[in-house]
């Protein structure tokens, strides 16, 4: 089973949230024990998305009085609807204890969430395999589909990029983001970069309007501008390495990629 990701940003104020409050409150079937302790509830929402919540008393609640949650980013195969999901056998969910380390592990889960976003890391993973359940930190994403994926010629277009098209290989029946998931050649690379340059550049162009993408070496580093009335950076919100195959899957889970035309 491949892993599940979430957004570091996400889930690192939750981890906060339930080390720091008062009391947790987690369900206690979940860890076999009298004793609450600090951790992540890992559960399915309605529409069978993967959660992180924490189980910090008093409860973190979103604007709709709701528990806050943070979603994990994963894909859908169409046809089957075979997804990146997880079995929870429990109808509470999963605790991931944040004291708690998994065998072989050299820190605990919430030692393991600073130093991933000290480092500056954009991701964080759990891999389903067993309890406790092995978690880690990475500044890119190098699962997009499972492996076995067949990979078939197109073209594809993202808002975010003012809807210029590019030719790329999509995973054929995968969705992420409510988009296909592409990678391109690095040639293919540098003309989005080119043209979000120019994007960028002209002079009706909002600050942080569009994303800004430029080559650290062989590394695809992808950022946004900030802007507030007393300060302007440029922050980097993800980096995505060349595979096996030399491409890159740009803006994955990122941006909302479409189909122009199949070639």
């Amino acid at each position: 089973m491949s892993k599940i990701w979430w957004r570091l940003t996400e889930i690192s104020p939750l981890a906060e949230h339930a080390m720091h409050t008062p009391t947790t409150d987690a369900p206690l079937p979940l860890i076999g024990s009298t004793t609450a302790a600090p951790g992540l509830i890992w559960d399915q929402n309605d529409t069978g998305v993967e959660t992180l919540r924490s189980n910090g008393s008093p409860v973190w609640c979103d604007e709709t009085g709701r528990p806050h949650t943070a979603q994990a980013l994963a894909w859908t195969h169409t046809a089957n609807q075979r997804s990146n999901t997880y079995y929870h056998a429990h109808i509470d969910g999963d605790l991931v204890l944040l004291e708690g380390r998994h065998e072989g592990a050299a820190r605990s889960v919430i030692d393991t969430i600073r130093l991933g976003v000290a480092s500056g890391h954009h991701w964080l993973w759990i891999d389903p395999i067993g309890w406790p359940f092995p978690v880690g930190t990475a500044d890119h994403r190098d699962e997009i589909v499972p492996a076995d994926a067949s990979w078939i010629p197109a073209e594809v277009e993202a808002s975010a990029l003012e809807g210029l098209s590019y030719r790329a290989v999509i995973a054929e029946g995968y969705e992420g983001a409510d988009g296909v998931l592409p990678r391109f050649t690095r040639q293919t690379v540098a003309e989005i970069i080119a043209d979000l340059d120019d994007l960028n550049s002209h002079p009706a162009t909002m600050p942080g309007e569009f994303p800004i993408v430029a080559f650290d070496g062989e590394v695809a580093v992808i950022s946004w501008q900030q802007h507030t009335l007393s300060d302007e950076r440029v922050l980097e919100i993800d980096r995505c390495y060349p595979d096996a195959e030399g491409l890159y899957a740009i803006g994955a889970y990122q941006w909302t990629w479409i189909v122009t035309r199949r070639r």
